[in-house]
């Protein structure tokens, strides 16, 4: 028996499993989730399982905003142009 299974209420990121009947498309299990912010889809289990989607499409880009802030990831990759004065 395959391990790929789960509960209802089981929580992968920001989905919740709101419906644990298998739907099967092209050899892949799919779910119904609910996201926290209650946006409903059929996600694939073993993206959930694996972390490959957390939650919809808002609110990932929403936690993306409050976790990259402009300047911080970069800065060491910054250059700057000096110039220099010759004397002559």
């Amino acid at each position: 028996m395959k391990r790929n299974s789960c509960n209802i209420g089981d929580k992968f990121g920001h989905w919740e499993v709101i419906d644990n009947t298998p739907i099967i498309k092209s050899g892949c299990t799919y779910v119904t989730v609910r996201c926290d912010c209650g946006k409903e889809g059929i996600r694939s289990l073993s993206d959930l399982i694996h972390g490959r989607t957390k939650g919809c499409k808002s609110c990932s880009a929403r936690s993306r905003g409050t976790q990259v802030k402009i300047g911080k990831k970069h800065k060491k990759h910054q250059k700057t142009r000096v110039k220099t004065l010759s004397k002559t």
